[in-house]
């Protein structure tokens, strides 16, 4: 399937799981998904090069978003504002280079969200309270190569951060004390990385940590 008609899922409002994957769509229309008030699960792995700045809207029951595997590069702003079920992203490998600033600040249930294996080399300006119920932020495999203090403050529930494969060469303290309950920190391959004294002072319940 190379494109997705207007108004084709417009009779399926009952519909809990769409499942549009492994196509060839490049685009979808602004209104493909307006009607489905009930849809728990939506899955998108196909060629997509953008979205629709208000695809998303009305969706206002929906928990998982898949969206990995496209050609995105980045985000329209506010894509995510109505969205305030949302309990997990997946943006893996979609070959985002930049996303707008405060893009999931309106996600308070948010608890997983991927961004690996794409072009990032910075995050986001996020709101100091935004995604509180947040447990697991995939990084690896971008161009990182800075992480503001201000990128994980307040991330209290975080349990599960990977950076690996990134260009890291340095962390400033602050970047890690924002969040003292992380089980696993995954720095991976960091080149050249200089720990800051104390780096690691606050995390006082963190299990495991790898410097691979």
């Amino acid at each position: 399937m190379t494109s997705l008609p207007a108004g084709v899922f417009s009779k399926l409002c009952s519909s809990i799981e769409i499942y549009l994957s492994n196509n060839r769509l490049t685009s979808l229309p602004s209104n493909a998904f307006g009607t489905l008030q009930n849809l728990h699960g939506l899955q998108i792995n196909n060629q997509l090069t953008s979205l629709p700045a208000r695809i998303f809207d009305g969706l206002k029951n929906l928990e998982i978003l898949l969206l990995h595997y496209n050609k995105l590069t980045t985000l329209p702003s506010g894509i995510f504002n109505e969205l305030g079920k949302l309990v997990s992203i997946n943006l893996k490998n979609s070959e985002l280079a930049t996303l707008p600033d405060n893009v999931f600040d309106n996600l308070e249930k948010l608890n997983a969200l991927t961004l690996s294996y794409n072009r990032l080399t910075n995050l986001p300006v996020r709101d100091s309270n935004s995604m509180p119920m947040l447990q697991q932020l995939c990084l690896s495999s971008n161009r990182l190569t800075y992480l503001s203090p201000s990128a994980f403050v307040n991330l209290n529930n975080l349990k599960y951060l990977t950076v690996s494969r990134n260009l890291l060469t340095s962390l400033p303290p602050e970047s890690l004390t924002g969040s003292p309950i992380w089980n696993t920190f995954g720095f991976g391959i960091i080149i050249c990385l200089i720990f800051p004294d104390e780096l690691f002072a606050n995390l006082t319940k963190m299990k495991e940590l790898y410097l691979n």
